[in-house]
């Protein structure tokens, strides 16, 4: 759509000047009126680019060109009338047939006024008292109404638009039998306020639909998807009156978001950019909706409440918690987030988003802390106070024994670290008490492992039911490649059963979490396969064996054992959720220039066909192997080599290694794991305190939180150690 164009047909300069005045007085005043409501910044810059343009024709002919150029954008046409040749005055050959076109002949001889009216245009007397003034409103008039008024019948007024809000306000609550003869009103002020995208839909609903509650229906909706498609792939700032399930992304505070947040906004904007609606069938690609508290909040909540004492430094993480517990959060922040919870009634995720977080060298991922609040009690009080400590609680986790220790293994200092905290809505589906998606997972567009006929530049992803701590914690989950989902990760149906998915993950909605006892997964729940086959959620991500016949049946119709394969839609293709993570993966690699993981949840709704959401959590970048170094092991000696192993994580030369910290199998009992990590703790701050980088070799995974398949170390454990051997 072009924008309006005003033309000023006139012979004298005088008459040129004064006109352009006044039309630029009233496109001033227009605009101010139709970007005084909140706007996004992409609607903002739309109103503005489409405001309305003056044209000036010096000659009849000039005039001509312009009409026949921009004939179907002329709002109006001013003119004096006394141009031409002739001594009476006339209107141009092609005004006077023209009907959609306003014009309005200026001139101070009652003998034009005739001529004026004959021709069927306004007149103005040039010289009356009210001249600019009748100027100004026509002019006005023929840009569109500022405000939309309602009347019904009898003329009395029912509603009053002067934004997106009141009109989708309006449309709930008019009379279905009026909002027909409504429409085309409607239509002209979406298009003074260039919203031609808008008003395009709603013609097309207008014209195909004669019902007046099905015209409703549909007017509304449209609505909707244009609400959501304008705020898609921007970062607005927090606004009471518009956020709503439209707002994906918006920012509270003027600071650094941070690297989880800076990774999330960036890939919003490449959704709304290349993944539009409908490019996969029955699958959406979107984000939860997500707030950021800039790092100013943090700096201001620090500041205000005296956080920054040396003393901070000697405290136990409990007491740390403690203070910032009793701490104020700034005053500037608290009625935003309290309109928030009294408009979310799902869970929150409130997570750490600092600017160390997501480096490629030294990352912070782990390191402070994410909380997960359930979110359900009929209390908006209560929900408003769990949600200020859990944001507390992820600012105290800065000065935490784990993060401090970190933090002397890389080049960073504590001045470095600035945290943002996202505050973010849990992916999933309630069932009675409790809430999980139906897939997490976790992708990565270099696969270090790869098997079979798939090569590391195919990626990989590790998918579960559920939560993703499962996905992310190293838990059982199912592994499959996004360019070949169909091709076998397992080399037996034996081998699948052992590594299959037998409990899963999900949100107890009555449990209430304890931070200042650091429990910080308290509200979440391990349940068996039968719990989530009871909800349905089983349908389309698991099959069924069969004893008998050692053999594996998509979908649950056989009696057997469930086994968590997705088959139903990698190999069936009842959804496609593999061509999904793969674009998420090459959108996110072709922007980023390097290897990338993302974080992914999808919710799978039960109908006559199913259709599924895939919300997109985190995005970061990770090192892939692109500069090999080849090693030829036979020229080494048995004796000197330490260890070897043909599926290493990571490429790389360290020749500042000191020691070797190492448990011994044989004299090691998994049931005593607890204590070994605290032997394990102590010895990496001694090492560490005496600057000496060791190997670490032990038995298990590193870092499990079950004690029964490793010994469950945090990072700060071990963060003296340059090679970990499992």
């Amino acid at each position: 759509h072009e924008p309006g164009k005003i033309l000023i047909m006139g012979g004298s300069p005088r008459f040129y000047t004064h006109l352009l005045s006044q039309a630029f007085e009233a496109i001033r005043e227009h605009m101010e009126c139709i970007i005084r409501e909140e706007l996004s910044p992409r609607q903002r810059l739309n109103r503005i680019r489409h405001r309305p343009q003056v044209l000036i024709a010096r000659t009849l002919e000039e005039a001509a060109l312009f009409h026949q150029r921009y004939r179907d954008d002329l709002l109006c046409v001013l003119i004096d009338i006394r141009t031409g040749s002739n001594e009476g005055g006339f209107l141009p050959p092609w005004a006077a047939g023209e009907n959609t076109i306003t014009m309005v002949a200026l001139s101070s001889s009652s003998g034009d006024e005739v001529l004026a009216k004959e021709l069927g245009a306004a007149f103005v007397r040039e010289g009356s008292p009210n001249y600019n003034h009748r100027i100004r409103d026509l002019l006005r008039e023929m840009m569109g109404p500022v405000e939309l008024v309602f009347r019904d019948r009898d003329g009395e007024e029912l509603h009053r638009v002067s934004d997106m809000r009141a009109l989708e306000r309006s449309l709930w609550a008019l009379p279905g039998d009026l909002l027909p003869s409504f429409t085309g009103d409607i239509g002209r002020w979406l298009a003074s306020r260039s919203e031609f995208e808008l008003e395009d839909a709603l013609s097309e609903i207008i014209a195909s639909e004669p019902d007046p509650e099905g015209l409703r229906r549909g007017m509304i909706s449209a609505l909707e998807r244009h609400k959501a498609s304008l705020q898609r792939g921007t970062i607005t700032r927090y606004s009471r009156k518009t956020y709503g399930p439209h707002v994906k992304f918006s920012r509270i505070g003027k600071g650094a978001m941070g690297g989880k947040a800076k990774g999330l906004a960036f890939m919003d904007k490449i959704i709304s950019m290349y993944l539009y609606p409908g490019i996969l069938p029955d699958m959406n690609i979107t984000m939860p909706r997500t707030i950021v508290l800039c790092s100013d909040i943090f700096d201001a909540f620090l500041n205000e409440n005296d956080l920054r004492d040396e003393d901070l430094y000697n405290m136990s993480d409990e007491r740390i918690a403690v203070r910032f517990m009793e701490s104020d959060l700034p005053a500037i922040l608290l009625g935003d987030l309290r309109a928030f919870v009294r408009e979310t009634k799902v869970p929150i995720v409130v997570r750490s988003s600092s600017l160390l977080e997501d480096a490629l060298s030294h990352p912070f991922a782990g390191v402070y802390s994410s909380l997960l609040l359930s979110n359900v009690s009929w209390e908006t009080d209560m929900r408003f106070k769990e949600l200020c400590n859990a944001i507390k609680y992820v600012y105290a986790s800065v000065f935490f024994q784990k993060a401090r220790t970190y933090l002397e293994t890389t080049p960073s200092t504590s001045e470095d670290e600035k945290m943002s905290v996202i505050v973010q809505e849990l992916v999933g589906i309630q069932h009675g008490d409790l809430f999980y998606p139906t897939i997490s997972g976790v992708a990565k567009s270099y696969d270090y492992y790869p098997s079979g006929s798939c090569s590391s530049r195919d990626g990989v992803a590790n998918v579960a039911l559920g939560l993703g701590k499962a996905v992310v914690e190293g838990d059982t989950s199912f592994r499959f490649c996004p360019i070949h989902p169909k091709r076998p990760k397992y080399g037996t149906i034996k081998e699948l059963l052992r590594q299959s998915q037998r409990r899963f993950y999900a949100v107890d909605l009555n449990t209430y979490v304890n931070l200042v006892q650091r429990d910080e997964e308290s509200g979440l729940t391990a349940l068996g396969l039968e719990i989530a086959e009871g909800h349905g959620s089983l349908e389309h991500i698991a099959s069924t064996y069969s004893p008998g016949n050692d053999r594996l049946s998509l979908g649950l119709g056989d009696e057997g054992p469930r086994v968590i394969d997705f088959a139903p839609i990698l190999k069936a293709d009842t959804l496609p959720l593999a061509r999904a993570v793969h674009m998420m993966l090459r959108l996110g690699e072709i922007s980023l220039g390097t290897a990338v993981e993302i974080e992914f949840a999808v919710n799978i709704y039960q109908e006559d066909e199913p259709t599924a959401e895939l919300y997109l959590l985190q995005v970061r970048s990770m090192i892939s192997r692109d500069n090999e170094v080849e090693i030829d092991v036979g020229e080494y000696e048995d004796g000197d080599i330490l260890c070897r192993s043909d599926s290493v994580l990571g490429n790389m030369i360290v020749d500042d290694l000191c020691d070797v910290v190492y448990v011994k199998p044989d004299a090691f009992e998994m049931s005593m794991s607890i204590r070994v990590a605290d032997q394990i703790r102590k010895m990496n701050r001694s090492l560490m305190d005496q600057g000496r980088p060791y190997v670490l070799i032990g038995p298990g995974r590193w870092g499990s939180t079950d004690q029964w398949l490793g010994i469950p170390v945090a990072w700060s454990d071990i963060a003296g150690a340059r090679i970990i051997v499992e």
